[in-house]
């Protein structure tokens, strides 16, 4: 596409560098008064004009019937010499022969030109210019003057420049300097600059006008100042000293060219009047071909052709035409000034003919009756959208409140759970009521978590209400699992914490379970049997915490006669007394001493003396009941206050140590679970049945421990301090106690094991104590208090880049949401090029739309790199505008596409918006894109925006982006242009407010630029931001295209885990 635009531009005589044009001032036009007499004795007073360093006196010299012999005198009145002049002026007689200049004709007025010899006119110095003119009644003079001698730029492509030495002697050298005519007009009077490091005496067929330390600017010699078409003239040098080993650099070539009026549009038809003579229509008709429509809306609006009548040939004149099938003709499309591409110009959900000839509202306002309700929701509603207060009683009908219900698509919904949320909400928030499927790798909320049995759902409205109720609808199929009970949580985002919702109701039959709520966030209906599972076994809560509970532990030792063969050195009683020594002041002990029978050898007590003196009494006689023990231990938390238990919100635990095989009553095991009384086993040698141990640890939610001989009860005991008493040792010293990092887990119950022995889990050099902090929440759960202890994430320790945004957590502002980056912009700018359909997840998306969008990545990129990415609103219409928004973590991303890649329907509507941005400094695709943002931002009010786009798409976001910034420009982060066409000098004019949000918030705006990018550079065009430049990459085909941005801009690393 090497740019249409760019060579179009390059066939306008585009001024670049700054014009000497006299007569800006206020010129005095003195009278002209005729006497009519015979032509040898007329008397004539000559008129006056006054400019800036010039003066033109105009005469009659002679006349006669129906012709005049006229003089106009130019003279120098400023202090430098005047080059290259040529005059412009209006006049209203024609001209029929002309002496000492050229003349051209310049619609109403004309153009005389020198003719060499006369070019240059000295300060004082006059040049006469004769002619013959017809009349036909009083004589005009001319009433305004413009004396021209502008230089511009002759194009890099329209010449070419050859160097070469001729001789060169040490002491001198020789050479020559040629010119090539490459176009099929004349180059004019023409003057070359360029850079050389050697000095040059003279040219003998040039003149060096100046000459500053490396810099020449040479003049032509009058006989060779015009380059015919294909022409070649040489320019012989010399200069001295020589040893010449470089060559001139950095040339330009620059001509005189005659100023042209950009603006005029004689006939008020939206083209000027110099592009008219080169598309071929009449710049003094407004209608070319008649067909009811002006040339200018014809070209650029409706792109049909403004030289015929029937552009399409098929026997409908373009005005009789309805291009978007919406029921109004593009005539009456443009006296209503409505979209003759979108069948709904102002988005509002109702088709243009309906607005004017059903309802009779507004089709270019999207809230006829501002009352904050969009045309079709009113319809909906059954409002009155000509009447903001339609039952008359005082509130408007976009702050009544009606009853809403709505379900997420199928297609972007989880089969197996299907929310339905049914409201009472005002109106102006219904269209911002949203509903999306989270993915199964949510941060918070993944497919591995315990009960999960389908994704989650976000819940956004830009706006609060009381009350709603929330249903789901789950998979039939579900009703066959074993135990299922399904429930409803919250999952509260700022404390990272499920939250079980009261009052749920299930309706089995057709398999349902609802609830009320009272704001919006992150739902999830779970199979809550499996959930609860995971936290059986309670988590203490840290020491410092004020809901830290005391222990209440009761130490039951085996004094069986084997003990004196299996612990001859009384080991079990220095490793129970060491576990009581490591007990907090308020924890509490008993003795239980256990062979055939058992003893009480000392009640509940915080006095670890006495704890240890009753250890100490342990014997070794008798044989081995399990159940004594057991039962004997669970009377001491059972026991009613009277008989010597202080019953306390404390954790409750039984360690049993045996060396043998006894008797045991499976029914304490029961008694135990419901007193939540945990009991931890120990076994000593051979002689211990493991299985029966283990079963009572597990049943109760402890653990069995076992030691071959009685040296390693010391060890074991040691691992049950760190099971239950320890909560302060940090191995690693991490900041996490090793009892949490051994049995943490987040909210929704997915254990996390970092690594006790290994500060830094993940290797990310952030600890793994600052990536997850200890939380304890006190919540409810069917109405009964419970207290949870869980894991707060400021970043994943298992990640290195918890968000999946390619910055490392160590390196990452926000490590749990995304932050938006160069490389999320370009990306998004190469998908706006696609038809992707709104709502479309990047976590879920169809084979053909993945293989689309990499395709056109060409493996620079990858669509798995956005994930949790989502397409909240698209913009397929409009004159081939074609826009979307894409939506992460609070992020919302709008893109505009730029010009089409391949011939057809969108690539002419997208050159004609090129060709009307450069004219007129706005396209037909202007409108649409500013009322996409403002529609997505509305909708979108707890969101942050940033505006790409790419080519034409980097204009659409200048402009769109400006219309945001006015909007609310505090949640306008950023606009970002790739190889982006700026803003002319006209469009600015034409909108002072989009010039002025754009210059005044020019921090935000970052312009990605390729090195020799044709679009960016188009003369005459204006850009905002920060410049951003970088050499075309290798594997790009052209400059213009993303490629280049697409293999460089950062972050590089989340690319590569995809290749």
């Amino acid at each position: 596409m090497l740019l249409a635009l760019t060579l179009i531009m390059a066939t306008l005589p585009v001024q670049v560098f700054a014009k000497e044009k006299v007569g800006v001032g206020a010129p005095i036009l003195q009278g002209l008064e005729t006497q009519e007499t015979t032509p040898a004795a007329i008397q004539i007073t000559p008129s006056k004009y006054v400019g800036d360093g010039y003066e033109v006196e105009f005469k009659v010299v002679s006349q006669w019937e129906g012709k005049f012999d006229g003089e106009i005198i130019l003279t120098n009145t400023g202090d430098k010499v005047i080059e290259s002049w040529a005059l412009e002026f209006d006049f209203k007689h024609t001209i029929a022969s002309i002496w000492n200049a050229q003349l051209i004709s310049n619609e109403d007025g004309y153009t005389f030109k020198n003719l060499g010899w006369n070019k240059d006119i000295k300060p004082g110095a006059t040049v006469s210019i004769g002619f013959g003119a017809g009349q036909d009644g009083q004589i005009l003079a001319p009433q305004k003057y413009d004396l021209v001698t502008s230089k511009q730029n002759v194009a890099d492509q329209d010449y070419t420049i050859d160097f070469k030495i001729g001789s060169d002697w040490g002491q001198g050298f020789n050479g020559e300097i040629s010119i090539t005519n490459n176009t099929e007009e004349v180059i004019e009077d023409w003057v070359l600059e360029f850079d050389f490091d050697r000095n040059i005496q003279s040219f003998w067929t040039a003149e060096i006008a100046e000459h500053i330390e490396d810099h020449y600017i040479i003049k032509n010699a009058r006989y060779n100042a015009n380059i015919k078409p294909g022409e070649t003239i040489k320019l012989g040098f010399a200069g001295t000293p020589g040893d010449v080993n470089s060559e001139p650099k950095n040339f330009v070539l620059k001509q005189v060219g005659r100023e042209v009026d950009y603006e005029k549009d004689s006939d008020g038809d939206g083209l000027p009047d110099w592009f008219e003579k080169e598309i071929g229509t009449d710049p003094h008709k407004e209608d070319t071909d008649e067909d009811g429509l002006p040339d200018g809306y014809e070209y650029f609006t409706l792109n049909s052709d403004p030289l015929k009548k029937d552009t399409d040939g098929n026997g409908i004149d373009d005005g009789d035409e309805d291009f978007d099938g919406d029921g109004l003709t593009n005539l009456q499309e443009y006296k209503l000034g409505t979209d003759p591409h979108n069948k709904d110009t102002d988005f509002d959900g109702l088709n243009d003919y309906d607005e004017v000839y059903i309802y009779g509202t507004d089709p270019l306002e999207y809230d006829t009756d501002e009352d904050g309700l969009s045309d079709s929701k009113e319809i909906e509603l059954g409002t009155d959208p000509l009447n903001p207060d339609t039952n008359d009683n005082g509130i408007l009908d976009g702050d009544e409140i009606y009853t809403i219900e709505k379900t997420p698509d199928i297609e972007f919904s989880d089969e197996n759970v299907i929310p339905t949320v049914t409201i009472d909400v005002a109106g102006r928030l219904i269209d911002s009521l949203d509903i999306f499927a989270l993915s199964e790798d949510n941060l918070y909320l993944p497919s591995e978590m315990p009960g999960y049995i389908g994704a989650g759902y976000e819940f956004e409205l830009s706006g609060e209400f009381e009350e709603a109720t929330l249903t789901f609808t789950f998979n039939t199929d579900l009703l066959e699992k074993e135990d299922f009970e399904p429930a409803i949580y919250y999952y509260d985002e700022e404390e990272q914490f499920m939250e079980y919702l009261d009052q749920q109701e299930i309706d089995w039959d057709n398999h349902t379970v609802s609830t009320k709520i009272n704001h919006f966030s992150k739902y999830i209906l779970i199979d809550d049997k499996e959930y609860q599972k995971a936290w059986e076994e309670e988590i203490r809560v840290p020491w410092d915490n004020e809901l830290h509970k005391p222990l209440d532990i009761a130490l039951v030792i085996d004094s069986s006669g084997s003990m004196r063969s299996n612990d001859p050195k009384g080991i079990r009683k220095q490793a129970t007394k060491e576990l009581v020594d490591s007990l907090a002041n308020n924890d509490r002990v008993s003795v239980v001493d256990f062979d055939s029978r058992a003893y009480l050898l000392t009640p509940f007590t915080n006095n670890k003396d006495k704890a240890k003196a009753a250890i100490d009494k342990v014997d070794s006689s008798g044989g081995t009941s399990l159940t004594a023990g057991i039962k004997m231990a669970l009377e001491q938390f059972t026991k009613a206050p009277d008989k010597g238990y202080e019953h306390r919100d404390s954790l409750k635990y039984i360690i049993m140590l045996t060396d043998g095989d006894g008797p045991y009553d499976k029914n304490l095991t029961k008694l135990a679970r419901d007193n939540n009384v945990i009991i931890f086993t120990v076994g000593l040698g051979s002689g211990v049945k493991t299985t029966l141990l283990r079963e009572i640890a597990t049943e109760t939610l402890g653990k069995h421990f076992f030691a071959t001989s009685a040296e390693g009860l010391i060890e074991e005991f040691e691992d049950i301090k760190g099971e239950v008493i320890d909560l302060k040792t940090d191995t690693d010293e991490d900041g996490l106690p090793d009892y949490f990092e051994k049995r943490l887990r987040y909210s929704n119950g997915i254990r996390i094991n970092t690594n006790r022995f290994k500060p830094d889990t993940d290797g990310d050099t952030v600890k793994d104590g600052d990536e997850i902090e200890i939380r304890v929440k006190e919540t409810k759960y069917f109405g009964q208090p419970i207290v949870r202890v869980y894991a707060k994430m400021h970043s994943h320790p298992l990640m290195k880049d918890t968000d999946g945004d390619g910055y490392d957590d160590d390196k990452d502002r926000n490590p749990l949401k995304w932050d938006i980056s160069s490389r999320d912009l370009v990306m998004a700018s190469s998908i706006s090029y696609s038809y992707i359909p709104k709502g479309s997840n990047f976590d879920k998306l169809s084979s053909y739309w993945k293989n689309e969008l990499n395709r056109n990545f060409k493996k620079l990129a990858y669509t798995d790199e956005l994930k949790g990415w989502r397409v909240i609103g698209t913009c397929y219409a409009s004159a081939g505008l074609q826009a979307l928004a894409l939506k992460k973590d609070g992020n919302i991303v709008i893109a505009y596409r730029g010009t089409a890649n391949t011939f057809g329907t969108e690539y002419v509507k997208d050159w004609s918006n090129n060709i009307a941005a450069y004219i007129k400094g706005v396209g037909p695709q202007t409108a649409g894109a500013k009322k996409f943002i403002k529609k997505t931002m509305k909708n979108n009010k707890e969101s942050i925006f940033y505006i790409t786009g790419h080519s034409l798409g980097g204009h659409l976001a200048y402009l769109s982006g400006a219309e945001g910034l006015k909007y609310d420009n505090t949640r306008m982060k950023g606009i970002t242009t790739f190889n982006g066409l700026g803003l002319t000098l006209t469009g600015t004019m034409n909108d002072l407010d989009d010039s002025y949000e754009l210059s005044r918030f020019k921090s935000k705006i970052n312009d990605y630029v390729v090195n020799g990018d044709p679009v960016y550079n188009i003369p005459g065009t204006y850009h905002y931001g920060t410049k951003k430049t970088y050499d075309k990459s290798e594997s790009a085909p052209k400059e213009h295209n993303l490629d280049t941005f697409l293999e460089v801009l950062e972050p590089l690393g989340r690319k590569d885990s995809y290749m």
